[in-house]
């Protein structure tokens, strides 16, 4: 793991929810080849890691992009999503880093909600049925919310 792109929230030092992201095509995890074989096989792990490099590309298009959040159910809507958020937010304008994006399935309306509320806004679909029926959701909404570097002190 590289634990300078994960943002815990904690309450009464207990964890409450996590952020993990990508700035500069740096990312939350550093995965080797050989995990990936000694987990499957030779075979199998190799082609699943390199599926797995493939499928990390999305997210180094972005110069700040949201791999994963979770909060608890029991800890949502108390503030620590959008605490997560501007935590990240303010750790991206620091770097003078325009905009963050985020992918969400189509069907997590509740999470959509949650982001537009935040300023985010929908920029593109990615239709899953083109890879076969065995993916469980089958369509990932695209998010992007920018400001002007002038705001960089502005919350």
């Amino acid at each position: 793991m590289n634990w300078d792109r994960v943002i815990l929230a904690r309450k009464n030092g207990q964890p409450v929810g996590y952020l993990s992201f990508f700035m500069a095509g740096y990312g939350p995890f550093n995965v080797r080849v050989k995990s990936f074989i000694d987990e499957f096989g030779v075979i199998s792990g190799v082609s699943r890691f390199l599926v797995y490099k493939l499928l990390e590309q999305r997210c180094k298009r972005s110069p700040c992009y949201v791999y994963k959040m979770a909060v608890p159910g029991p800890m949502r809507s108390k503030g620590v999503g959008s605490g997560l958020m501007a935590f990240l937010y303010s750790h991206a304008k620091a770097g003078a880093l325009e905009a963050i994006e985020l992918e969400v399935f189509a069907k997590n309306t509740t999470a959509i909600s949650f982001y537009k509320g935040l300023g985010f806004l929908q920029i593109g679909e990615i239709d899953l049925r083109r890879f076969g029926g065995f993916l469980p959701d089958s369509k990932i909404i695209r998010m992007k919310k920018r400001w002007a570097i002038h705001e960089q002190g502005k919350a």
